[in-house]
């Protein structure tokens, strides 16, 4: 008996016309996936992107942790009109430079130890500086804690 030799196919030829027919074939898409597409579209868009940017500043509570007091004659607490974090960091820039610097490093970056939280949410889970603010919130500093 003889051995058969392996077929090699031609480029730009399928090897059997099942491949062909899959070739040239539209792809279907389900029925149940074009009713939900049809569904999605009508559907409104979610809270978070519905809402136009906020070009007015909201009523806003700045928490300063002890360790950076000082920078604050002491207070605990500060009042600020501001429309996101970016905002309240520039707010605080200017009124109070010293805690300005102890927050963020010289690129405007808030420095890796230190987190700032929008009520009970960490900025870099949200939107980062990005985060709007609405009026009420509380944004809190705080300091990294380590030890031995």
């Amino acid at each position: 008996m003889r051995a058969r030799r392996p077929r090699i196919p031609q480029p730009g030829r399928p090897r059997h016309a099942r491949q062909q027919h899959r070739r040239d074939a539209p792809r279907a898409v389900p029925v149940a996936v074009r009713s939900c597409a049809r569904h999605l579209k009508s559907t409104p868009l979610s809270p978070i992107e519905s809402k136009p940017p906020r070009t007015t500043p909201a009523s806003i509570t700045v928490s300063v942790p002890t360790p950076l007091r000082d920078c604050t004659a002491g207070a605990p607490e500060l009042a600020l009109q501001a429309a996101d974090v970016h905002d309240v960091l520039a707010r605080l820039e200017q009124s109070f430079p010293k805690l300005h610097r102890s927050i963020c490093d010289e690129t405007g970056a808030v420095r890796r130890h230190i987190n700032v939280f929008v009520n009970t949410h960490h900025m870099r889970d949200r939107q980062g500086l990005d985060t709007r603010l609405e009026t009420g919130d509380v944004v809190t500093i705080m300091t990294a804690v380590s030890g031995g």
